[in-house]
């Protein structure tokens, strides 16, 4: 499979631009924003941000310095086979038995957290001990012809606070890829079950996480292209506000140079609520993808919110995401993503919040064998009214930092060490806190 530069090949740009104004959530992560996912990983499973400015759970299916961090900014597929021409030669490779392939492993981990509750007092401090077992089955060449991948992964958490209850978190997800000369389509389904302190709530929370989603894009002509994407997301919490989210995007992209493109979107979002005033949002963007140099990538969607609450208010406001990629080597890259985003709160009556913020993931190779990594983040949560009885004001102002290190033990084996500061200033009493953790996980993978 052959890298073409990024000024000749818009397919995966398109799709990670388009990714920018989904509402599918993140498999496995229980917070709805950036820097809240982000510092949500464990020892046996920390996250990172993926291509689109979105987060995600790092794959342990290679080695972390052997497989290389990154490919090139917004990197196409050269030789994409034709769609309508080429779909029963595509349904016959389907039969061949080595473009299946299995990847399994397991990681286990220890970790102290000295704040697990979140809580800004009665923090309760614990040592977990952590089992994370994997499967994922991919079938063909992601980004050609025809691809698909399944993913498996419980986590098992035991804890020396015997006040906590042992738990078992799970996430689950499938992708199916369409690929033709012009055109790309990208079906995803994910469950997750989660149970870990939230930030909002400042309190151990479980949830399941439920989302389908379809996004797609075709060629118009060598220089304009169109797409869209629709989906359907469910967070259900144990004793706090459950919501789902059915979206629609659609948006329109013209070259207006070998290096630049430029569009126009819009977006429907309904939120439907628990314990909150539903809401239906629609939005309009202008969306950038921007090949800097071989190295450099800016890739974005950012425009105007109108959300209108049944029976309550209406808030006009922006929102959006930039994302920053820098390959350093092929083995070093520099991930930073600035967004703005509306999220239904959990916890408080008759109230959302935007947040806004920042968030940065960087890998450099110390040695063959070393690599050196940071994750970072910072958020400001305003809460606004939805416009129902008992709203409360408030602001929140969240950061946390994670150095890391991961060492390649032999060719299946790493281990990772990880530290994490987070700390909460809010303008809630007893809503503030801060929070250490450090840890070790050894991954086996095949």
């Amino acid at each position: 499979m052959k890298i073409k530069p990024l000024s000749t090949n818009w397919t995966f740009l398109t799709l990670a631009v388009l990714a920018t104004t989904s509402s599918l959530p993140h498999l496995g992560a229980q917070e709805s924003t950036l820097a809240r996912q982000l510092s949500q990983g464990t020892a046996a499973n920390p996250y990172e941000i993926a291509e689109g400015g979105q987060a995600r759970r790092r794959n342990r299916e290679q080695a972390p310095v052997s497989q290389g961090m990154a490919a090139k900014p917004g990197a196409g597929v050269d030789a994409l086979k034709a769609w309508w021409a080429g779909m029963e030669e595509v349904a016959e490779a389907s039969m061949k038995p080595n473009d299946w392939v299995f990847h399994y492993g397991l990681t286990t981990a220890f970790e102290y957290d000295s704040n697990f509750n979140f809580a800004a007092v009665d923090e309760r401090d614990t040592s977990i001990i952590s089992a994370s077992p994997y499967g994922v089955l991919t079938y063909g060449q992601q980004g050609s012809g025809l691809d698909f991948q399944l993913r498996y992964s419980p986590e098992f958490r035991w804890f020396s606070d015997d006040s906590i209850s042992n738990v078992i978190n799970q996430s689950l997800s499938s992708q199916l890829g369409f690929n033709g000369s012009k055109s790309r389509i990208v079906a995803s389904a994910n469950y997750s079950h989660n149970e870990s302190g939230n930030v909002e709530v400042g309190n151990l929370v479980g949830s399941d996480t439920y989302g389908v989603g379809i996004v797609g894009s075709y060629d118009v002509s060598s220089k304009t292209s169109i797409g869209g994407s629709l989906n359907y997301a469910i967070n259900n919490y144990d004793v706090f506000n459950s919501f789902s989210t059915p979206a629609l995007g659609l948006y329109a992209d013209y070259s207006i140079t070998p290096k630049t493109r430029l569009g126009l979107g819009v977006g429907y979002q309904h939120t439907e609520q628990e314990n909150n005033l539903s809401a239906d949002a629609l939005n309009a963007n202008l969306r950038v993808a921007w090949a800097v140099s071989q190295k450099v990538g800016l890739s974005g969607a950012f425009g105007m919110e109108k959300r209108s609450f049944d029976g309550g208010d209406t808030i006009n406001a922006m929102v959006g995401d930039l994302g920053l990629t820098y390959a350093l080597s092929d083995k070093s890259t520099l991930r930073l993503s600035a967004y703005r985003r509306a999220t239904p709160s959990i916890g408080q009556t008759n109230a959302m919040f935007y947040a806004t913020g920042m968030a940065m993931t960087a890998s450099v190779p110390a040695t063959e064998r070393l690599m050196l990594s940071l994750t970072t983040g910072y958020e400001n949560a305003t809460y606004e009214s939805t416009g129902g009885p008992g709203f409360t004001s408030r602001e929140d102002n969240y950061a946390f930092i994670r150095p890391s290190l991961a060492f390649n033990i032999s060719e299946h084996w790493n281990m990772n060490l990880f530290y994490q500061f987070s700390d909460n200033s809010s303008s809630l009493e007893n809503s503030s806190f801060n929070r250490s953790s450090v840890g070790t996980s050894f991954t086996l993978a095949y």
